[in-house]
């Protein structure tokens, strides 16, 4: 009784889960309305609304998954992954209207732009370094695949601390945003460096391993092994062009 219970709570954390998602990506129309991205300073005049079709069909297949299975991390990382990104575009949709406000009434610009910064990063990492690795029953299937998820949240978490602190990466919304702290150089190299390293083999290790997964796998599971490798490989592409970010560059 009490771990259906448990299971009852966790299935209706997930579709609050899921609600948060979809709510906060309601509000990225209103910070944009009034052509906002048409104001001088702002780098992008085009919005990202056409993720939201991807970041519901990640908040609503997690919270189907949390609903069926609420033990298996596989859900709960959709999840997550979902709510990293629609905060990462709420925040850089308000971030653009509050800096760029004529009157300078709005609260918590840079905040939000500081938000936005660092939360990209871990939403697609996660699904495309981390979740492979556990699938299909939210546990990693050896001790290899074990030490794969510690050395990539490991790797994940510093780099996401570097997005954070690094100089550079809070005017990607607004020309000419700063942080009001300055982080060396010499600094985000020394540890930016070998995080970019570990991140690649993290990746490397996926594809490579995912796929060794698929070739000795049967029906179904090698079709889908080869459908989530496919989407990995996209994810791994797209992440890498960025990691100038992590220097400040």
């Amino acid at each position: 009784m009490g771990s259906a219970s448990l299971d009852r709570r966790r299935s209706a954390v997930g579709w609050l889960l899921a609600l948060v998602v979809l709510t906060l990506y309601g509000t990225i129309p209103l910070s944009l309305a009034g052509d906002v991205l048409q104001r001088p300073g702002v780098v992008s005049p085009h919005s990202d609304l056409w993720i939201g079709p991807i970041v519901a069909a990640f908040a609503l297949s997690g919270a189907a998954l949390t609903h069926l299975r609420p033990w298996n991390v596989i859900g709960w990382l959709l999840l997550l992954s979902a709510l990293l990104q629609v905060t990462n575009l709420a925040a850089n949709a308000y971030s653009i209207r509050a800096l760029t406000d004529p009157d300078g009434s709005l609260p918590l610009g840079l905040a939000t732009a500081w938000v936005a910064s660092w939360t990209w990063l871990p939403s697609l990492l996660l699904v495309a370094l981390v979740l492979p690795a556990v699938y299909p029953t939210g546990h990693p299937p050896s001790r290899y695949w074990t030490w794969h998820v510690r050395l990539t949240v490991v790797a994940l978490v510093v780099a996401t601390v570097l997005l954070g602190v690094a100089p550079g990466a809070v005017d990607d919304g607004v020309a000419g945003t700063e942080l009001p702290w300055s982080v060396p150089a010499w600094a985000l190299w020394v540890v930016g460096a070998p995080t970019v390293v570990l991140l690649a083999g993290s990746a490397g290790s996926v594809i490579v391993g995912t796929a060794w997964r698929a070739v000795r796998a049967s029906a179904p599971e090698r079709q889908q092994l080869l459908w989530l490798l496919s989407v990995v490989a996209l994810m791994v592409g797209t992440v890498f062009t960025e990691y100038r970010l992590l220097f400040g560059l």
